[in-house]
């Protein structure tokens, strides 16, 4: 019983666009770094809408039932407090903006971080309290 392995053989594909209009991506453009992308993470609502924001950076509220866009608000708004991030509430009247939040975090890492190592050594204190006394 023998394997016989055959080399994997892949054909890569290019497609030169001739015309006026959008050109085709080239392997030259990926290795260049000129090809960009923009992710997109909508955040559902309900059940048949979602938010996500725009290419211009509106925060847009999608209805997929009747196919339908509205603008919840505009990036100058988001411009104007230096807004990240952003949460509708469940009635749809209010909008939070999340604002500097990378300093937060930072801090309460550090606090977490000196919590937990002072907890371990609250319990360590403890466990060598507990082993004096039975010892």
């Amino acid at each position: 019983f023998s394997t016989l392995f055959l080399p994997k053989l892949s054909v890569l594909f290019l497609v030169v666009n001739t015309d006026d209009g959008p050109r085709a991506l080239t392997l030259e453009d990926y290795l260049n770094g000129n090809f960009q992308y923009k992710t997109f993470f909508p955040y559902w609502v309900s059940d048949n809408e979602y938010l996500h924001q725009s290419a211009e950076d509106d925060i847009i509220l999608y209805n997929v039932e009747m196919n339908y866009p509205t603008t919840i608000m505009t990036n100058s708004t988001m411009k104007q407090v230096n807004a990240s991030n952003y949460v509708l509430s469940s009635d749809k009247y209010f909008i939070a903006l999340e604002s500097n939040y990378s300093k937060v975090i930072i801090l309460i890492y550090c606090l977490m971080k000196f919590l937990v190592s002072f907890s371990i050594l609250l319990i360590v204190v403890a466990i060598d309290k507990c082993f004096l006394v039975l010892f």
